[in-house]
C-alpha cells in the first residue's frame, strides 16, 4: 500500500535511508517511444537494486536506443539515419549510518560512438538527518568517430577524435517541516575535445567565375572546450487535507560558448486513494543561442567557428506531462504481484527550434522481490 504521504516522504526517504523495508530488490522494466518531426526513438531499459549484506544497494541499467532520424545529418545518401545504442550502468551504494558513500560507472556503445563515464557520490546527514550534504564527481572519455558509406554500400568507420568530460556538483537537501522538503544543487561540466556533429554541415556562399556566388558545404566547427554551469532548486509541499503534492523548481544554465537557459517546472502530484497517484506537470525552456550559432552564413571568411545546430539555437520549449501510477493490486492483480507498480507517462513538447513538436509514451512495470 502507497502511503498516504508517499510523494513527499519517498523524496526524503530516498536521500535519508537506501535501504527498502518493501523487498530485497526490485526490478523495473520501461519503455520509451519519441517521436519529433525527423526523429523516432524507441528505448526498452531494464534496471534492478538489490540490497547487498545489511548496508549496501547495488544498482543497474541496460538499455538500447532504436534511433531513425532523416536528415542531410545523417551522412549517407538517402539521408536517412539508423542507429542502436547500447548502453550498461552499474551503482554501488554504502550505508555508514550518518554518510553514505558509493560509485559507479556506464558504458554506451554504437557504431560511431563509444562512451565510459564513472563517478563518486557521498551524502552527509547533518542536524538529526533533516539536513543532508551531497558530493558527486564524475569523469567520462567518448571516442568520436564517423560511419562513411562507399559506393559498394559498405560502411567503414573513421576515428574523429576524442572528448573528455569532468563534472562537479553539491546538493543541498533540507526538510523545513513536516511537509516540506527544499532541494539546492549547483553542477559544473568541463568538456575537452571534439564536440561537433562529424556529419553535421553549414552552407554558406563564396564567389564564382564572373562574381557570380556558388554555394559550398563545410563540415561545422566547435571550440574545443566549454566550461558548463548550472544552479537549480526545488521545493515540495504537501497538503494534508487534499492529499496533494506542489512541485515547484527553477534552474539557470550558462556557459562560456554564450548560452543562458531558464527552465521553470510546476508539478501537481494527486493520490486518488492508497494505491493510485496522478501527475500534471508543465516546464517551460528558453535559453539564447551560442555566441557562434547563426541561422544561415553569407560566408565562412575569417570565422574559426560556425554551426547550425539547432540546440545551441535560441529556443523555446513547452512541456505537458501527465502520469499516472497505480499498484497492480488496484487493478484487481492478485498474489505477488498486487505489490508490483505500473507507470504510464505521456508528454507533448512544443519547441521553436527546426525539430519541430514532439511526443513523448512512457510504460514502466516495477516488480518488487525477496531473495
Amino acid at each position: 500500500m502507497i502511503a498516504r504521504k508517499a510523494c513527499l516522504v519517498a523524496a526524503a526517504i530516498a536521500l535519508a535511508a537506501p535501504a527498502s523495508a518493501r523487498a530485497d530488490g526490485q526490478l523495473s522494466m520501461r519503455g520509451v517511444y519519441y517521436k519529433e518531426k525527423a526523429t523516432r526513438i524507441v528505448q526498452p531499459m531494464i534496471d534492478t537494486r538489490l540490497d547487498v549484506g545489511d548496508n549496501g544497494i547495488l544498482e543497474g541499467h541496460v538499455l538500447i536506443d532504436a534511433i531513425t532520424s532523416a536528415s542531410v545529418a545523417a551522412g549517407t545518401a538517402q539521408g536517412v539515419f539508423e542507429e542502436q545504442r547500447y548502453e550498461l550502468g552499474l551503482v554501488y551504494t554504502h550505508d555508514l549510518g550518518v554518510a553514505r558513500v558509493g560509485g559507479g560507472g556506464r558504458v554506451s556503445y554504437e557504431p560511431d560512438y563509444m562512451s565510459t563515464f564513472g563517478k563518486l557520490h557521498a551524502d552527509i546527514d547533518f542536524a538529526d538527518k533533516n539536513t543532508v550534504l551531497g558530493f558527486d564527481a564524475a569523469f567520462g572519455h567518448d571516442d568520436v568517430g564517423r560511419i562513411v558509406m562507399g559506393l559498394d554500400r559498405t560502411s567503414t568507420r573513421m576515428d574523429v577524435g576524442t572528448l573528455t568530460t569532468y563534472l562537479g556538483a553539491v546538493t543541498l537537501t533540507q526538510i523545513l517541516s513536516p511537509n516540506a522538503i527544499a532541494h539546492l544543487t549547483y553542477d559544473v561540466t568541463s568538456l575537452k575535445g571534439d564536440q561537433a556533429n562529424p556529419y553535421r554541415l553549414v552552407d554558406s556562399l563564396k564567389p564564382g567565375p564572373d562574381g557570380i556566388p556558388i554555394q559550398i558545404t563545410e563540415p561545422e566547427t566547435h571550440p574545443d572546450e566549454r566550461l558548463r554551469q548550472a544552479i537549480a532548486g526545488q521545493l515540495r509541499y504537501f497538503i494534508e487535507p487534499t492529499e496533494t503534492t506542489l512541485v515547484a523548481g527553477y534552474r539557470y544554465y550558462l556557459d562560456d560558448w554564450g548560452l543562458r537557459a531558464h527552465t521553470p517546472d510546476v508539478r501537481v502530484i494527486q493520490q486518488a486513494g492508497d494505491s493510485i497517484d496522478l501527475t500534471l506537470r508543465y516546464r517551460f525552456h528558453f535559453q539564447t543561442a551560442a555566441d557562434f550559432y547563426r541561422p544561415s552564413y553569407p560566408s565562412l571568411d575569417g570565422l574559426e567557428y560556425y554551426t547550425r545546430d539547432a540546440k545551441l539555437s535560441r529556443l523555446t520549449t513547452h512541456t505537458i506531462e501527465f502520469r499516472v501510477g497505480t499498484l497492480l493490486g488496484a487493478l484487481g492483480v492478485p498474489g505477488n504481484l498486487a505489490d508490483a507498480r505500473a507507470e504510464v507517462i505521456v508528454e507533448y513538447i512544443a519547441q521553436s527550434s527546426s525539430f519541430g513538436n514532439a511526443g513523448v509514451a512512457h510504460v514502466a512495470l516495477t516488480v518488487p522481490f525477496e531473495y
